[in-house]
């Protein structure tokens, strides 16, 4: 999807780039954990939560730190998972299109490649258990920094669920 269509169909700058991401002074420590995250590291801070309605309440933090002169990307969770993510670093702070797609392309290890987002990995994996109106709302991602992220997303929900229940229709009818 372009950034144009994208801003037509969501009506979002996924220019926006936020001024800074607020890190704390080394002297400060760690953060703990909130909704079992591990608590981040120094000087780290988090940039979005995801929060998935699946059985155990999965809630996973998008982290930010410096690191010499650019900024580290990282997916934390409350079991340690390894997660692949398409910009592990920049040097400068992402734009909303950016953190859009570094959340879309994430990976937890060993799940296979694919050109769904990764909100609709987890509505299709939830969908069969708990049913489509229930999958298209198990997804959330919240962000104090960037605004518009949690609207984007409910949209992206809302058109899953469009296309979801087009496609179950088609194939009653088959």
């Amino acid at each position: 999807m372009t950034a144009s269509l994208a801003r037509a169909l969501h009506g979002l700058d996924l220019e926006f780039r936020p001024r800074d991401y607020q890190f704390r002074s080394p002297g400060q420590g760690r953060l703990p954990g909130r909704a079992g995250l591990p608590p981040c590291l120094p000087g780290e801070v988090e940039i979005a939560r995801i929060t998935v309605g699946s059985v155990d309440a999965d809630v996973y933090s998008v982290r930010a730190r410096r690191a010499g002169g650019r900024l580290v990307y990282r997916i934390a969770d409350p079991y340690f998972t390894p997660w692949q993510v398409r910009s592990r670093s920049s040097t400068r702070r992402l734009t909303l299109g950016e953190l859009i797609g570094l959340i879309d392309t994430a990976r937890p290890q060993g799940w296979e490649p694919s050109l769904e987002s990764l909100g609709d990995l987890w509505r299709e994996r939830l969908a069969s258990t708990r049913g489509n109106d229930a999958a298209a709302v198990a997804v959330h991602v919240t962000s104090a920094i960037y605004p518009g992220v949690e609207g984007y997303y409910r949209r992206q929900a809302a058109l899953w669920l469009e296309v979801r229940l087009g496609q179950d229709a088609e194939a009653a009818a088959a």
